[in-house]
Order: structure tokens, then C-alpha cells, then sequence
């Protein structure tokens, strides 16, 4: 069975978002830096709740 690594999830799809801000910026000539600069705590809230959720889960498993 496949180990699940905390972090891996929210760190993917963070990049996914980033890069796709990044390339509309870039394309349609927007200024959609400033406002992904103003969420980046988002990423936090992201990372926190998966650690949350794999800590109360593990802990599901083990008991069985």
C-alpha cells in the first residue's frame, strides 16, 4: 500500500493555480498578480486542514 506524503496534495494543486495565474496574466494582459498576492494565505489554510484531515484518518486506520 501507497504511503499518502501530507502535503503533496495541497503543494500540487497550489503550483497548478500559481502557474495558471501566472499564464491568464500573461495572455489576456491582466494584473492578477496582486490579487493572488492578497490570498496567499489560502495556501496555509490548505496545507493545515490536509495535515488535520491525515492526522484524524491515520488515526481511524490504526484503531481498526
Amino acid at each position: 500500500m501507497r504511503t499518502w506524503r501530507v502535503g503533496t496534495i495541497s503543494m500540487g494543486i497550489s503550483l497548478v493555480g500559481l502557474g495558471l495565474v501566472l499564464l491568464i496574466s500573461q495572455i489576456a494582459d491582466m494584473n492578477l498578480t496582486t490579487i493572488l498576492l492578497s490570498w496567499w494565505p489560502l495556501l496555509f489554510i490548505i496545507l493545515g486542514a490536509e495535515i488535520l484531515f491525515y492526522i484524524y484518518f491515520s488515526r481511524k486506520e490504526s484503531s481498526l
